[in-house]
């Protein structure tokens, strides 16, 4: 925009390049700009409330000392405007001293409250709240979480029998074993003795088939023993599962592996939500310091990469590289 063009119909398009925390003061007040048939005495003591506020009042941690020659700049150009014709210069100075200190133009120039009000309003935990996700995505994982807690009592409250799969792979001869009297030296003698019976011996485990191939069988023969083996075993393992899954006991472990499912699902929603709001990255980081002693490194790392997402964002700042358990799940999807 050329300094010719910069009018007091300028003002008004100058709205849309003032930051987002001053974009709410601006609308009004661009829409209304006041005449010299308003008081110009009235909006010049505003004015300098404001540069007198700034000066004596604190505003927030790091805010740096106000720089009083552009502030005498900016107040001099106010009782020096021209607001029919406008004066590009001192126009350009209050504009951009309105937006760089996050002001008012509405309040100024009419006394209006309403752009103040409403742009507090949109910085307030109540706002955040409605308009930042990670509040909804917090609130879903720690009733997820809840509820897989409660899902976990029930099973062991129940006790029952573990029956674990097996695979037959011969037969053992049953005896007796029987022990000598000890003799003066504290020693005895075991002896075992065949009955003459048999009984089958069971293996649980692929480990244990591997073990116990017969030595006479080689090559073909060998590997087909161990995957018939093989393939008993897993039989056996469906059918404990499926006569498990009928019992009270595998329909509470069922309830609870479905809420620990749950419970991933909404860690990972949480991972995947970055805060919009400083209101909403404090929540987050409250609410992972809540639960760092019982949470997992994993997950914990993975959620300071949201938080650091957020910062980021906030700054301007790339984003940041993927934590390794973000990147995992990245590429398994």
């Amino acid at each position: 925009m050329s300094k010719s063009t910069l009018t007091r119909r300028a003002l008004i398009a100058s709205a849309a390049a003032v930051p987002a925390a001053a974009a709410l003061a601006l609308p009004a007040a661009a829409a209304a700009a006041p005449s010299d048939a308003l008081d110009r005495a009235a909006i010049v003591a505003r004015a300098e409330q404001l540069v007198e506020l700034l000066r004596t009042r604190y505003i927030t941690a790091g805010w740096p000392q106000l720089d009083e020659p552009r502030s005498a700049r900016f107040l001099d150009s106010l009782r020096r405007l021209d607001f029919e014709d406008g004066d590009n210069e001192k126009m350009t100075t209050v504009l951009d001293w309105v937006s760089d200190h996050g002001q008012s133009l509405d309040w100024i120039y009419g006394g209006n409250p309403g752009g103040m009000i409403c742009r507090l309003a949109a910085q307030s935990p109540r706002a955040a709240t409605a308009v930042d996700p990670i509040f909804a995505a917090i609130e879903a994982h720690r009733a997820a979480e809840a509820a897989y807690e409660q899902a976990c009592e029930a099973p062991g409250r129940i006790v029952g029998k573990y029956q674990p799969a097996r695979v037959r792979i011969g037969d053992y001869t049953d005896g007796e074993l029987s022990k000598s009297e000890t003799d003066e030296h504290g020693g005895y003698t075991l002896t075992w003795t065949p009955t003459g019976t048999k009984s089958p011996s069971y293996v649980y485990s692929p480990a244990d088939i591997e073990r116990n191939i017969p030595r006479d069988l080689q090559g073909a023969d060998r590997d087909v023993w161990v995957a018939q083996r093989l393939a008993e075993l897993r039989k056996d393992e469906r059918r404990i599962a499926k006569n498990h899954a009928r019992t009270k006991l595998g329909k509470l472990e069922a309830i609870r592996d479905q809420a620990r499912d749950r419970e991933r699902d909404r860690m990972w929603d949480l991972i995947w939500t970055t805060p919009t709001t400083l209101n909403g990255l404090a929540a987050l980081l409250r609410y992972n310091r809540e639960n760092e002693s019982t949470r997992d490194d994993e997950w914990e790392d993975a959620l300071k990469w949201t938080m650091e997402c957020a910062v980021c964002a906030f700054a301007g700042l790339p984003e940041p590289p993927m934590d390794d358990v973000v990147t995992f799940q990245t590429l398994a999807k």
